[in-house]
């Protein structure tokens, strides 16, 4: 097999992910919903909201400077390496102030019906924030 080949197979494998995507997400809320009902699944969206917001500015902490970084040296592996372990112990980091902040923000909020959006924000951290922490690592 030729690489330009392999690469148009490639090419062709991610585009057909990326369009099962907007149908997952339908599929996804509308389970979600019914079985959550529409004040739990919106807590939970909001927390899901939150944590992406995290995990983006801790993915956009590091993107820049390791792009410069790396490209200015001769060897990058070291610097790759360097820049994972340090983007794994701020991921770990977050993840913990996540869980550990989870409940006294909730108490924060106003309306009695959102108490348990610490429950949302603990387990929303785990499930997006984990796979990332592993695959860097």
């Amino acid at each position: 097999m030729s690489p330009g080949h392999h690469l148009l197979q490639g090419t062709v494998r991610v585009f057909l992910a990326e369009a099962l995507f907007p149908l997952t997400g339908i599929v996804t809320a509308a389970f979600l919903t019914r079985n959550l009902g529409a004040g739990d699944y919106g807590l939970l969206t909001l927390s899901a909201t939150l944590i992406s917001w995290i995990e983006l500015a801790i993915s956009g902490l590091f993107a820049r400077a390791t792009v410069k970084i790396v490209g200015d040296a001769k060897d990058w592996r070291p610097i790759g390496a360097a820049v994972l372990r340090l983007h794994v112990l701020v991921s770990i980091g977050a993840m913990a102030a996540c869980l550990a902040l989870a409940k006294p923000c909730a108490a924060l909020l106003v309306n009695r019906n959102w108490r348990h959006i610490s429950h949302f924000l603990r387990w929303t951290f785990l499930f997006f924030r984990w796979p990332n922490v592993i695959i860097a690592f």
